[in-house]
């Protein structure tokens, strides 16, 4: 005979078959939220428990809903200690900032423990700044930076550095941060957020696993001096931190007063006047410095202006060089491309004929300033340069 059931306890047992249903409903679900791949997750709380290799491990401040998480992982093609060293050294900060970001490094220095990285931000008509501690700084190992001061409630950037081998090593970058307004303010900004920090990793990765390959094609025995004249331009702003990168000594050539501290070496090229001691044994300088042909209206005035700072600033710079007891090895000096003058869709080279015009005739003038230097035995790379693209300045910063 079939058993024979009350109706309360037919509603009873259905009632048990649906909290089941439900139990592994929301198993499922949850199996498939969170799950990060092998280079990167983000999200509130914790990282998915799957069970998966583990990007980085989930602090305590991880449990908490309003602690969001970012981590990106890559592997970098040379050896653990020169992906840590790089990391430790004044230009590795200012190298890492993506050129859409419209950021000064007010104090480019290295890592120690409790030292502080100052930045000027601009986001649309917003100024702040930004100031992180440095902590738990183990070198060769890892560091932490700690918002002091700046747009996040909290952030927390965890930088650890693994070998992968003997040649290879992979780079661990684990962020916990606090977007301000609490529930609100996940809701609005907290998208906004996350794209930007998955834009602006990838775009660190990718530059510096592409400056510790140039360092690595060009190895040097020790480090080199190089001062730079033009530092704070287009160029130079970026060829300085890159140099400092590769564990390098660079000298800034300035005509403010100079910070000695930093290295830095006054000039003033209308006044006729550099501090050649400074210049003293170094093994390279880089002459950068020159009016910008783009920035105003080319009136006669204007005109004398690219000439004359190009031309004196750059024979200046010569005969000094000439006139040390030890002077560099080599003098890297800027020209353009404008040397050729106007040859259509022709291509040309080194071996091509000056052009004619303005900008062939201060290119030639240009060129010809280095000539003490080269009577003295030192090696002058003259450097036609073309246009140079970036979103921090020239025609794109510009348009950007």
């Amino acid at each position: 005979m079939r058993p024979c059931y009350s109706r309360r306890r037919r509603r009873e047992h259905a009632s048990e078959r649906a909290r089941g249903g439900r139990c592994a409903a929301m198993t499922r679900t949850s199996s498939r939220r969170g799950r990060p791949n092998e280079s990167s997750t983000e999200g509130r709380g914790a990282p998915s428990t799957r069970r998966r290799r583990p990007l980085a491990k989930a602090s305590p401040r991880g449990e908490d809903p309003s602690v969001s998480l970012f981590v990106r992982t890559s592997t970098m093609p040379v050896p653990v200690e020169r992906l840590a060293a790089w990391h430790f050294r004044p230009g590795a900060l200012v190298r890492m900032i993506p050129p859409w970001i419209r950021a000064r490094v007010v104090n480019p220095a290295g890592v120690a423990e409790g030292s502080r990285a100052r930045m000027e931000l601009r986001i649309g008509l917003m100024r702040f700044s930004w100031i992180a501690v440095h902590r738990q700084v183990t070198p060769g190992r890892s560091f932490v930076d700690e918002q002091e001061q700046g747009p996040f409630r909290s952030w927390r950037h965890a930088h650890r550095f693994l070998p992968d081998g003997n040649r290879r090593s992979r780079i661990e970058d684990h962020v916990e941060y606090e977007i301000p307004a609490g529930a609100l303010g996940r809701l609005v900004t907290g998208p906004w957020v996350r794209s930007h920090l998955r834009r602006a990793f990838e775009f660190r990765h990718r530059r510096l696993a592409e400056d510790l390959a140039r360092h690595a094609e060009c190895p040097t025995a020790e480090p080199l001096r190089i001062a730079v004249t033009g530092a704070t331009g287009l160029v130079g702003r970026e060829l300085v931190p890159f140099l400092e990168g590769g564990g390098h000594q660079v000298r800034r050539v300035v005509r403010s007063t100079p910070d000695h501290e930093r290295l830095e070496i006054g000039w003033n090229p209308r006044e006729g006047r550099i501090d050649s001691r400074r210049l003293e044994g170094l093994d390279a300088v880089v002459h950068l410095a020159g009016a910008g042909i783009a920035d105003k209206r080319w009136s006669p005035g204007r005109k004398e202006e690219i000439r004359r700072s190009r031309v004196e600033g750059t024979r200046l710079l010569a005969k000094t060089l000439a006139s040390l007891s030890t002077p560099p090895r080599v003098l890297v000096s800027a020209s353009a491309v404008g040397w050729y003058g106007d040859r259509g869709s022709r291509e040309v080279d080194e071996r091509s004929d000056r052009g004619n015009g303005f900008l062939s005739d201060v290119c030639a003038d240009w060129e010809r300033s280095t000539e003490e230097a080269e009577a003295a035995g030192v090696r002058v790379v003259h450097l036609r340069i073309g246009l140079v693209l970036s979103a921090r300045g020239g025609a794109l910063g510009t348009l950007a």
